[in-house]
């Protein structure tokens, strides 16, 4: 419908890349060189880089490459739930002027609010 053709690929998962490299008529690209076992776990990466079960450094780094290369792409498909996700959008839409066309694969968007003692 919308004529994509090209995928930017930002998961944890292994399984999941392997997956979407097997699809026809698609052009998959993800960060190269990035060892995703290094963000597969039940734990959150957040905890893990606390108990220095991961390098902050190599968390830091892919996790900005994924933001501003997610909020360059011309649609969305994301988990909304994620705070992360949300910021790609809410970045895409600060940077386009405009809503790109998203899918969420859990909750609608909503603007961010105010904290709210």
């Amino acid at each position: 419908r919308y004529g994509v053709s090209r995928i930017f690929l930002a998961t944890d998962s292994e399984d999941v890349k392997r997956q979407f490299e097997r699809l026809p008529d698609f052009s998959v690209t993800s960060l190269p060189g990035l060892d995703r076992q290094t963000f597969e776990s039940d734990l959150y990466i957040e905890f893990r880089v606390q108990m220095k079960l991961v390098d902050r450094k190599t968390v830091t780094h892919s996790s900005f490459l994924d933001l501003f290369l997610l909020a360059e792409c011309d649609y969305f498909v994301g988990t909304l739930s994620s705070a992360f996700s949300a910021v790609v959008l809410e970045l895409s839409i600060a940077q386009k002027g405009y809503f790109p066309p998203f899918i969420s694969l859990d909750i609608p968007w909503r603007p961010f609010r105010p904290f709210e003692p």
